[in-house]
């Protein structure tokens, strides 16, 4: 009798494992959802990329930029940048059909890259970055060189003037301020590092701190500023006349010339006064009725 039960026992069991495991996901204790990581109030969050053209193409270069809408600056101030070899405009949400194909291209390329680890291209690589309000990132939009030639226009004396910086790395230096709307104000201003690192001086919040860093020269005067809403980019690049955007936009280390366009987009921002005041009115004063929901 007990061996016949035993069998019963066996073959139910054996029923069971052969149903699968649904039966068990009904009893089974709900799992541990813990609350989704939220940005701080100043963070904003911005994708990067460039796009490359070769740099023979002008024309396929400026039909690119007839859809971008560069009237960001005064006349005075666009004609400055130009003469130095920088261009810059917006685009909404939607890119222009040109420019997704480039950036198609590239993320093909970036795909083929990471297959094959060998020679990668950091400047190929899509990024994120976090930035706080006010606080300095960096943009890299060129790979290390020996030597850089660079010309440089004066705004005030219209002189142009020229160097050789050795060791020189091309940088954007980049600050964001989350506005109260939802939108955020974004400065990139060009700077390019040079020489061997050295212990300095430098000055924030107050006080002074030792760091190690290099030399910079800091155009301060070709500051390129603007306001994003969520989904719109930011597009860079250099002119077809030499000049300073070229060291940033510029490519000639990887075989035939190649004039990069650098995109940012704005992607995240958690700054809104509007919802943040109806937050804390309804939090104090207007407490929900059911606190479960």
């Amino acid at each position: 009798m007990c061996t016949g039960r035993l069998g019963v026992a066996v073959v139910g069991l054996i029923m069971s494992a052969s149903q699968g495991c649904s039966s068990w996901k009904a009893v089974a204790p709900e799992t541990l959802q813990l609350p989704v990581a939220r940005m701080s109030p100043d963070s904003v969050a911005m994708e990067v990329t460039f796009v490359r053209v070769p740099a023979g193409e002008t024309e396929a270069v400026e039909q690119l930029w007839q859809e971008i809408d560069e009237q960001l600056f005064t006349p005075a101030q666009r004609t400055h940048l130009n003469e130095n070899g920088f261009r810059c405009g917006l685009v909404g949400m939607q890119l222009p059909a040109g420019l997704r194909a480039l950036l198609d291209a590239e993320q093909q390329t970036s795909a083929l890259q990471e297959a094959n680890p060998g020679d990668i291209d950091v400047l190929k690589q899509n990024r994120r970055i976090q930035c706080r309000s006010g606080r300095r990132s960096e943009i890299v939009t060129c790979t290390p060189r020996d030597e850089m030639v660079v010309l440089y226009k004066d705004d005030d004396s219209q002189m142009v003037g020229g160097k050789t910086l050795q060791q020189a790395q091309s940088v954007l230096a980049t600050r964001c301020y989350p506005q109260g709307n939802g939108e955020v104000r974004i400065e990139l201003t060009p700077e390019i590092h040079h020489g061997a690192p050295r212990k300095q001086w430098v000055a924030g919040e107050g006080t002074f701190h030792l760091v190690t860093a290099r030399d910079r020269e800091v155009y301060d005067d070709l500051l390129v500023e603007t306001t994003l809403t969520a989904g719109q980019t930011l597009v860079l690049s250099c002119t077809p006349e030499f000049g300073l955007g070229h060291n940033f936009f510029l490519d000639t280390s990887h075989g035939d010339a190649q004039q990069k366009l650098l995109l940012i987009r704005l992607a995240q921002t958690q700054r809104d006064d509007l919802f943040e005041a109806t937050l804390e009115a309804g939090s104090i004063s207007n407490p929900p009725l059911n606190p479960a929901f």
